[in-house]
């Protein structure tokens, strides 16, 4: 039972990832109401990381 739970905590954590880094492999779809929410996801990853990187840089030039 408790390694059922941590499986499904692993895979909800891949699928995470590959949405939030927008690699999307294909081998885990969304289901349900989460095809509504893993694009937003995908976009956060996006926009985040664009985010961080121009931070990084104007701290780096300063």
């Amino acid at each position: 039972m408790v390694l059922i739970f941590i499986l499904k905590i692993a895979l909800a954590f891949y699928f995470s990832a590959i949405t939030f880094l927008t690699i999307g492999y294909g081998d885990c779809l969304p289901v349900g109401y989460i095809k509504w929410l893993a694009p937003l996801e995908g976009w956060m990853g996006m926009f985040l990381m664009a985010y961080f990187t121009v931070a990084f840089v104007r701290k780096i030039l300063r």
